[in-house]
């Protein structure tokens, strides 16, 4: 994997999730136009976010974060239930979009997740986690979620997206670069 050059976009930020200060990566993508979306591979399913999936949402965090960075700096995805608070404090977010978070399935368990918002008074939408069970990946789950999400927000009229990732999660960082986005610019 070549290596990821962080100057000029990187932002020291306190994230309201996090014990300490974390080093966040910010990216952003334009979409005028939805995007064509590949189909899931047989037995993979997906579902729309709502309540009664909150703990299916939360152990694909707890899942997809196991071997992240992440985890230094957001104690609670330690845990089941620490990731379940996670989950109840992003879908408690003024503008969080239902809508555009899902759950993936595989034969009825949780292995891939994304959930989105649109920042309150903000004409953007934004990305808070994909995650995917490291069993799982490599099979186009993360694309998958990510691209649903994208033509989520364009039917929305959301054009703009952004996302932020630690610092230290090099390969998080590719993966939204393939996925199309860009660092955001500072100023």
């Amino acid at each position: 994997m070549g290596v990821i050059s962080l100057s000029n976009s990187l932002r020291i930020a306190t994230d309201p999730l996090a014990d300490v200060q974390v080093d966040r990566y910010s990216m952003h993508m334009r979409i005028e136009h939805e995007i064509p979306v590949h189909d899931l591979p047989l037995p993979y399913t997906i579902q729309r976010f709502s309540v009664a999936k909150i703990n299916r949402f939360a152990a694909v965090l707890f899942m997809g974060f196991a071997h992240q960075p992440e985890r230094r700096f957001y104690p609670r995805l330690w845990t089941n239930r620490g990731c379940r608070e996670m989950i109840d404090e992003f879908r408690n977010l003024a503008g969080f979009l239902e809508d555009a978070s899902y759950v993936i399935l595989y034969r009825g368990i949780p292995v891939a997740a994304i959930m989105t918002s649109r920042p309150f008074g903000c004409v953007f939408g934004q990305i808070h986690f994909v995650a995917v069970a490291q069993r799982h990946r490599r099979k186009g789950l993360g694309s998958f979620l990510v691209k649903t999400a994208l033509n989520d927000f364009v039917r929305l009229n959301l054009h703009h997206v952004t996302v932020q990732i630690i610092g230290e999660n090099r390969p998080g960082i590719k993966f939204f670069r393939v996925q199309g986005f860009r660092a955001a610019q500072l100023g």
